[in-house]
């Protein structure tokens, strides 16, 4: 303990060190706890549990200083400490027994910067093993921020959105038991100037209001808090001391379905933009962006579970008819939209084609290609709403999340064409054996007209995006190796699957006079 002591008195100067000096305080805590509880109370050993105790302090402090939580969260983001292998599970797992154990020991607000602490927690949920815990027993270690964090909804809308995303990745089971606390969501949270005040009357109790009237935290929505319910007022500096701008706070006695509350907040940012882009507040974007990636995450985890979210998905179409033709388009927002659609289309092929051909996102056909010339040049295909944010906002910025969600989309939209156009030819085989003379000819009309929406597509996407998406700029490279890899995913469902409609036959096609 002396020799690793006297090392570790030899770090500080560098903001690396902060982890190290970290782990070496929690160390020093449990040292002094357990050999605090033995029976042996000798001079030396009283001795070495006070250096012990000291230590902690002073290492505890340094680590501190270094803004050690800003470390870590940079850490466990970086190669090769971040995503899904064995490495980068040992990491995390390790960070958080430390985190663990320090929530164990002091309030979140005494270990400095609380909003790095909740970026830690967000990104170490995701595994199923530490998610296990949060819900196994929501007194202890991480699970008291994620409580924490439940009780201030949707007054801290971010912190707690974040840590649900987090969870939903943890797997199937975790997105149950998400899915199950959000359905019951108990106490609603927000600044007490949100109410008027000849809708609060006050009780005999003290700092405890009740509602005259209904109330409706959001517009354009049905989401209500009924009149009767009682509010407390709530001290939330105690809380979190982040949330001191906030004035003060009330938290409303109530039970509501959390689902329909993120719906709400949809409905909310929907009404704002039909007065015009300038009305949509950028708060209510970020929330919006929160609750399509949770969808997108619990539907991902659970495939089960995407006829639960009908009502949701319908709201989808409306956000990327709206949102595609702002300049500059907000990426977040659209790309967690899309993909949310993505994994709808299994479950819902013909509807999802039926409201994506209204809202224009995709490539479409804009006259019949009968010429091979006319495919190689592109002409007759209208980019649709996707192109213009490609080329507006997406290359500009060097980020692509609409691409990558909509080569998605696109490759499911193929793969559903595929299996109806499957089943369609097993439900009329018996048919077209009775009459094959009458089916020797097949017409264009006689082809499934979903291939021919997605033709278009497929086009555009061979033309324009598969030979120069090298050329892009990349605010992340990771996503160059992605779009490639998907690409070349699409072209393998339509060269193996896909029942793609040829307008003529193959003699018929005017070949270029070489």
């Amino acid at each position: 303990m002396e020799k690793i002591n006297t090392v570790m008195t030899k770090l500080g100067s560098e903001p690396i060190h902060g982890p190290l000096l970290l782990g070496w305080a929690v160390l020093q805590y449990v040292y002094a706890q357990t050999s605090g509880q033995g029976e042996d109370n000798s001079d030396d050993k009283e001795e070495m549990i006070h250096k012990a105790q000291a230590g902690f302090q002073h290492f505890g402090n340094c680590a501190l200083q270094l803004s050690v939580f800003d470390t870590l969260a940079l850490l466990i983001e970086t190669d090769p400490f971040c995503g899904k292998t064995h490495l980068a599970f040992i990491v995390h797992s390790t960070v958080f027994y430390v985190v663990s154990a320090l929530l164990s020991i002091f309030h979140e607000d005494s270990l400095g910067n609380s909003d790095a602490l909740y970026a830690i927690v967000a990104k170490l949920l995701h595994w199923e093993a530490i998610a296990d815990t949060v819900w196994k027993d929501s007194t202890q270690g991480l699970a008291t921020l994620f409580e924490s964090s439940k009780q201030l909804f949707p007054l801290d809308f971010g912190c707690f959105m974040k840590f649900s995303i987090s969870l939903a990745r943890a797997g199937q089971s975790s997105v149950r038991q998400l899915k199950n606390c959000l359905s019951n969501m108990k106490g609603y949270t927000e600044p007490l100037d949100s109410n008027r005040a000849q809708d609060l009357e006050v009780t005999p109790h003290p700092n405890v209001f009740m509602l005259r009237r209904n109330k409706h935290p959001t517009e354009g929505s049905d989401f209500v808090i009924e009149r009767g319910c009682k509010g407390e007022l709530l001290d939330v500096t105690a809380l979190r001391s982040g949330l001191a701008s906030y004035g003060h706070v009330i938290q409303w006695d109530a039970r509501y379905n959390g689902w329909q509350l993120l719906m709400a907040q949809i409905q909310e940012l929907l009404t704002q933009v039909s007065h015009g882009a300038g009305m949509v507040q950028t708060e209510q974007l970020l929330k919006v962006t929160l609750v399509m990636e949770l969808v997108k995450e619990v539907m991902t985890s659970d495939p089960s579970s995407v006829p639960e979210f009908t009502e949701i998905i319908t709201l989808c179409y409306q956000l990327i008819l709206r949102f595609s033709v702002l300049s500059p388009a907000p990426l977040e927002l659209l790309g967690h939209t899309i993909h949310c659609i993505a994994l709808a289309t299994p479950h819902m092929p013909d509807l999802v084609t039926h409201h994506l051909k209204q809202t224009g996102l995709l490539p479409f056909l804009t006259e019949n290609i009968d010429d091979f010339e006319e495919v190689l040049t592109g002409d007759g295909i209208n980019q649709g709403l996707y192109g213009s944010v490609l080329a507006s906002t997406e290359c500009p910025q060097g980020l692509y999340p609409v691409t990558i969600a909509v080569l998605e989309l696109v490759t499911q939209l193929v793969m559903s064409s595929s299996s109806s156009s499957l089943q369609k030819k097993g439900m009329s085989s018996v048919a077209s054996s009775r009459h094959r003379s009458s089916s020797s000819a097949v017409t264009s009309s006689q082809l499934p007209t979903s291939s021919a929406e997605h033709l278009a597509s497929i086009l555009f996407i061979l033309r324009d995006v598969f030979p120069v998406f090298h050329k892009w700029r990349f605010v992340d490279l990771k996503h160059r190796k992605l779009i490639g890899q998907k690409c070349l995913q699409l072209f393998h469902k339509v060269l193996n699957f896909s029942d793609l409609p040829r307008p003529l036959s193959q003699t018929q096609l005017k070949w270029r006079e070489k």
